[in-house]
């Protein structure tokens, strides 16, 4: 990302070590390299793995609803082909939402991080913001949704780092991350 409403995408595999391949992809009301990007959609965090390049939007208006956000995917071999636009579930699909803030990939993983979802109710008082866990070998099943682990949380999920089965997450507003592990997700965070 270079500060613009503009993403620089390189495939960087060539064995010479120099770039192949650059894309700009850039926002407003027109098409480049494939990719129609929206006004404002405000492009956030960036992940890929040797399968899937993720690039959140959190302030894509999906739907009517105003910054309920999004992440397009991408194909790494081939950055040319058609692009995968996915929105929060319906469920989860409101106003400042932020789906995509954060995005987290590995090949059979797809953690989408949303921050701001004071237009929902949490069980957890005073938190806001869901993970949302896909199986990135089958985006059409239903995600894992998860909620802040304790009370008055801000903006959770404001960053997010998966390596070896654990996901490690911070807010806005706590010091230290939050640990996850992926294998045993009924079991909660090591804070």
């Amino acid at each position: 990302y270079d500060g613009t409403d503009r993403l620089l995408v390189w495939d960087i595999r060539a064995s010479d070590g120099y770039p192949i391949n650059g894309h700009s992809l850039t926002s407003g009301d027109q098409q480049s390299d494939s990719v129609l990007w929206g006004q404002g959609d405000q492009y956030g965090s960036f992940e890929a793995s040797s399968t899937l390049i993720a690039v959140g939007a959190p302030y894509d208006d999906m739907g009517g609803e105003d910054n309920s956000g999004s992440v397009y995917l991408f194909n790494p071999d081939n950055l040319n082909e058609a692009h995968t636009k996915l929105y929060p579930p319906a469920e989860y699909n409101v106003q400042n939402m932020r789906f995509g803030w954060s995005v987290a990939v590995t090949d059979t993983r797809l953690i989408v991080g949303a921050t701001d979802s004071n237009n929902l109710a949490s069980p957890t008082s005073g938190s806001n913001g869901f993970i949302f866990i896909y199986d990135a070998t089958n985006l059409l099943l239903p995600p894992l949704v998860v909620e802040p682990p304790e009370a008055n949380i801000g903006s959770f999920a404001y960053s997010m780092f998966e390596e070896s089965n654990r996901l490690l997450v911070k807010s806005s507003t706590e010091s230290g991350v939050y640990v996850y592990d992926l294998v045993n997700m009924d079991q909660p965070p090591v804070h």
